[in-house]
Parts: C-alpha cells; sequence; structure tokens
C-alpha cells in the first residue's frame, strides 16, 4: 500500500519547497527540489540537442558540405532575377525526383554553391571541388585502389554526387575518364549528379567554353533526364565586403 503526503523540505539555491513523499513497503522516499530537477532536465535537454547539432554539423562537414551553407535550402534561397530563379526550379525539380542530372554554370557568387548544398543536405549526397575530386583518386593510389575503385567506394555509395568548379582548369585524360565513369554510372544508376562551373556553354560564352573541358560521353548522358542552366547575377559574396 502507498500513502502519499506533502513535507516542506530546503533548497539552498531555491529556498523552501513542498516535496512529495511517499511510503513503499514501508521505505519512506521522496523527490527533491521540482526547480532543480526542471533546470537539470533542460540542461540536458540542451546538452543532447547540442550533441545533435555537432553531429548534423560533423556529418556534412563529411560529405563536402561548408559551414558557409550549413543553414542552405531551397527555401531560403531568394532569385534576383530569371536566370536565378531557373537555377532554382532545376534544383526543385531534381529534389522531388522530376530530373537526375544538372549542369549548373554562372558567374561567382550567384548562389551556385548555395543551391548545391541544399541538395546535398536534402538528399545526402555528397560535394566536392573538382580539385577535390582529382585529390580523390591520387589518395586511393596510396590505397592501391584503382581510380574505379575509388569511385565506386567514395562516390557512388551516395545518392547525389556533386562536382563543383569544374573547368576551373585543365584536366587530365583520367581525370575526364573518371568523371566521364562517374556520370556514367549515376546516369545507370539513377542516382543525381550536379557538374558546377562557372564557365559558359558556347552559346553565351565570349572565350572558351565549357564544351571544351566537357567529354563527349559526360555531353551525351547530360542529354537526357537533365536540365542546363547558366545564370547570371550580381556577386553576393562581393556585396557583403566591407573596405576599411
Amino acid at each position: 500500500m502507498t500513502r502519499r503526503k506533502t513535507l516542506l523540505r530546503y533548497c539552498k539555491e531555491h529556498g523552501e519547497y513542498e516535496s512529495q513523499t511517499a511510503e513503499i513497503l514501508g521505505r519512506k522516499i521522496f523527490i527533491g527540489c521540482p526547480q532543480c530537477e526542471a533546470e537539470k532536465t533542460k540542461k540536458e535537454l540542451e546538452d543532447l540537442k547540442q550533441q545533435e547539432q555537432l553531429a548534423i554539423e560533423k556529418d556534412y562537414i563529411n560529405r563536402g558540405i561548408e559551414p558557409e551553407f550549413f543553414n542552405a535550402t531551397l527555401e531560403n534561397f531568394i532569385p534576383e532575377n530569371a536566370s536565378e530563379q531557373k537555377a532554382l526550379e532545376a534544383a526543385q525539380l531534381m529534389a522531388s525526383g522530376q530530373i537526375k542530372k544538372i549542369l549548373l554554370i554562372g558567374q561567382n557568387g550567384v548562389g551556385k554553391t548555395h543551391l548545391v548544398s541544399a541538395l546535398a543536405k536534402l538528399k545526402k549526397g555528397r560535394v566536392l571541388t573538382m580539385f577535390q575530386f582529382s585529390s580523390l583518386l591520387r589518395a586511393g593510389y596510396n590505397r592501391k585502389k584503382t581510380e574505379i575503385e575509388t569511385i565506386e567506394d567514395e562516390l557512388l555509395s551516395y545518392p547525389l554526387v556533386a562536382i563543383d568548379e569544374y573547368g576551373l582548369s585543365k584536366c587530365s585524360e583520367m581525370e575526364l575518364n573518371s568523371l566521364a565513369y562517374l556520370v556514367d554510372k549515376c546516369h545507370t544508376r539513377n542516382k543525381d549528379i550536379v557538374l558546377v562551373s562557372n564557365i559558359f556553354t558556347s552559346k553565351s560564352a565570349k572565350s572558351d567554353a565549357i564544351e571544351n573541358y566537357i567529354p563527349n560521353a559526360v555531353i551525351s548522358r547530360f542529354r537526357c533526364n537533365s536540365v542546363i542552366v547558366e545564370v547570371e547575377g550580381r556577386d553576393r559574396r562581393r556585396a557583403t565586403f566591407t573596405t576599411l
């Protein structure tokens, strides 16, 4: 049989409080200061939330999403012109599964990496620059892996792969062949792939054109179930730069 009654007790932090006591099988048990218990529970929840956030951010870093874009979403990307609106619409089509490939071309600071990071967060994908892609292949050699084995193990395990800064420098034949393999396998395995570049197509380029950097096999794959968007606009990063 259990009997409950109220006793006044004292907490050095919060003063007197009513403590609910109970006798269970002849043994008296009481609950401590309710404010202390509430503060303890609140701190435990805050610590848990912080640990979860740190785990999320570590996962972002491991998948190539930089801290600048931890909060990037498709919803908080604000287009400033028609071409940026088209880029957002392409990302939304990929998010909904209506397309599987995007070639996103544009000047610096127009939001390309924001959109790519938002897609990678949404689809648990991997983002890397072309330089990182090349470094990944070279690191595979040290582990005695072929380019194909490295791509299979490190990239094709993700539902989405994005290669940023494509065409920043001339690629070697090995890198071009590896990229063609990655695009082909994403195509045949129904995975999402995004290529991002600052070099425009021959229709818009004033000098060099992106077609000079992309293998024919990749161009062929991007003719199917894909969207190509050329984005122009102001450099948002430059707009936030302050001169002292």
